[in-house]
């Protein structure tokens, strides 16, 4: 059981280039799920952690950049509720690999989690806080301009297209 939570630990995180992971236990199709959804999960706990991060750093930061915020869950949405599928998806394999529910939603959390803290352990390095408003304000500048969008033109274009093709196909 925990070697299968290690191995979907393992996948989910070498989706985002932390770690690589034996994974021949999956299918194609489900390795492609497992990303896909480690995009969704990771790409919303980066916008909101960066956005909880920066409001504690500067009090005016909301004003600013609420607009951002609720341009991009708009652009976002229809793959942020996609997730809840994919999700179930992914404890369907997890529960037939022997792992526990909390174990899944642990790995799927722990994936996420780990790529979104990278933002503000980065800036708390940082000691002057003029320089980390103005981090702030350059991912606010990128998460309009679409930059960290989910299905953004940067991500990989076999998990693009099965996230669109998942999208269409809930759609019908």
């Amino acid at each position: 059981m925990k070697t299968m939570l290690a191995c979907l630990c393992g996948l989910l995180l070498s989706a985002t280039g932390i770690a690589r992971a034996d994974d021949g236990e999956f299918s194609a199709q489900e390795k492609l799920m497992l990303i896909s959804l480690n995009e969704i999960n990771m790409t919303t706990a980066t916008v909101t952690t960066i956005f909880e991060y920066c409001m504690k750093q500067d009090p005016g930061f909301s004003a600013r950049s609420l607009d951002a915020l609720n341009v991009w869950k708009s652009r976002n949405m229809a793959y942020v509720d996609l997730s809840a599928t994919l999700h179930n998806e992914a404890m369907v394999v997890g529960l037939r690999e022997g792992m526990t529910r909390a174990e899944v939603d642990q790995a799927l959390d722990d994936a996420a989690n780990e790529v979104a803290r990278t933002f503000p352990d980065m800036l708390d390095a940082e000691p002057d806080i003029a320089r980390r408003i103005h981090v702030c304000d350059t991912y606010v500048d990128k998460i309009t301009r679409g930059d960290l969008d989910i299905a953004s033109g940067d991500n990989d274009a076999e998990k693009l297209g099965y996230l669109k093709g998942r999208l269409e196909a809930a759609r019908r």
